[in-house]
């Protein structure tokens, strides 16, 4: 079922029957741990359990070596609404529709196969308590497709809806990235107007960046300088600060954030800051390589070698430096 035109996509409609009786005798303790998130407000629970429907229902894609730290997010919509009257428990639905909608079939297997347990995985806890009563797969045809007229193919280049009509006094602020996205986009008489190629990076950064809430990326601090220099070059500790700097720099580049030695990066990538950080994660429509670890981006702010000295770095502190003070952030927070 991997035919389909530019502007479809394929559908799976699923209704579930809720076992009342189950969950009702289930601690909140217990609750929480099969879905994964806490009952009252919006915390993942930070020990998931292998058998916690969010951890089960969240696919990712491993890439091979040289990106075999990174995860590709799976594009997914789903949508579910609750159906019936439960008999023997008043008050409460019978059970739910679930929607789901995805460019590829097999994230639909994927996901069922981490639901169902099989082959020799952990099941789904929800599987204890709602009962699968049928599903089916669709394959929803474009507008092209079925010759009908297109309204506007402008969002053809990102999937937004426009729904952001709201006035704000500063143009510069955005309510979240989505609003930003529909922006930049909206003004087709635009000279400077992005491409469609960068409206898609963006939007690529934009989700690896979220999808940091279900796994936790952590990049590790920088060294200082004097734990990278070897016997041979502790002198350097003495020289000047621009001397320093330069040295820092060049040790970053050349043998934190990269190395020569690709083969013992790849046998061994947990001992290598540039796999740990996530920074060989590469879009096909990348002309300039490279990206910001996931986690120093939003307010977080920026990470350097450090080179100074603790009597320097006082001094600096007092006036208003430091080694880092020179890098800006490339995208606000407002964003």
């Amino acid at each position: 079922m991997e035919n389909g035109e530019i502007g479809g996509t394929y559908m799976m409609t699923q209704k579930f029957k809720t076992h009342w009786e189950i969950l009702g005798s289930k601690p909140d303790s217990t609750k929480e741990e099969m879905i994964g998130r806490k009952m009252f407000g919006l915390g993942i629970i930070p020990s998931l359990s292998d058998s916690s429907h969010i951890k089960r229902a969240h696919t990712l894609d491993d890439f091979p070596p040289p990106c075999n730290v990174s995860k590709g997010l799976r594009r997914i919509y789903r949508q579910s609404m609750p159906y019936g009257n439960c008999q023997t428990h008043p008050g409460r639905e019978e059970g739910a529709f679930y929607i789901s909608i995805a460019k590829s079939t097999t994230i639909f297997h994927d996901i069922l196969e981490n639901i169902s347990g099989c082959p020799g995985t952990t099941f789904d806890a929800f599987i204890d308590v709602f009962s699968s009563i049928e599903g089916s797969l669709w394959y929803v045809p474009s507008s092209q497709e079925l010759d009908l007229p297109v309204v506007d193919d402008r969002y053809c280049r990102v999937d937004l809806d426009d729904q952001w009509n709201v006035p704000r006094k500063n143009k510069y602020l955005f309510y979240n990235h989505r609003q930003y996205l529909h922006e930049i986009d909206k003004d087709d008489g635009d000279v400077d107007r992005v491409s469609t190629r960068v409206l898609r990076l963006l939007q690529y950064t934009f989700e690896q960046w979220n999808n940091v809430w279900f796994r936790k990326i952590v990049v590790p601090d920088i060294p200082d300088l004097s734990k990278m220099l070897k016997n041979s070059e502790k002198h350097f500790l003495k020289e000047s600060i621009p001397i320093r700097k330069g040295l820092a720099i060049k040790k970053s580049l050349g043998e934190l954030f990269t190395t020569a030695n690709i083969q013992a990066s790849i046998s061994n990538p947990s001992e290598f800051y540039g796999w740990k950080s996530d920074l060989f994660n590469i879009h096909p429509d990348e002309i300039i390589v490279g990206r910001m670890p996931k986690d120093s981006t939003l307010g977080l702010g920026k990470k350097v070698m450090k080179y100074l000295n603790d009597d320097e770095r006082m001094t600096c502190y007092l006036l208003g430096l430091s080694e880092s003070l020179v890098i800006s952030f490339l995208i606000t927070e407002n964003c």
